[in-house]
């Protein structure tokens, strides 16, 4: 599923990503498979357990726009994910 498909389904949960194509330096991948989701980050970590996850998975959460923040937690830039 493309990322912007993704998103769109799957707006405000956490997502596990298997199959995940992200290219280097890229702040969001180009495409992955749902294997996973729920509401709460926990809740997903539950169902990632049962199915005892995959070590090639990738777990996100799919918002409106996420912030970086360097070491000294200090906001560098938002980006729309």
């Amino acid at each position: 599923m493309r990322w912007l498909k993704i998103k769109e389904v799957f707006k405000g949960q956490w997502v596990e990503l298997v199959d995940v194509e992200w290219k280097a330096h890229e702040p969001y991948p180009q495409s992955g498979t749902v294997r996973n989701h729920a509401p709460d980050r926990n809740e997903l970590l539950e169902a990632v357990s049962k199915d005892r996850g995959s070590p090639e998975s990738v777990i996100l959460f799919v918002g409106a726009a996420e912030a970086f923040v360097d070491h000294a937690n200090t906001l560098i830039e938002n980006i729309n994910l």
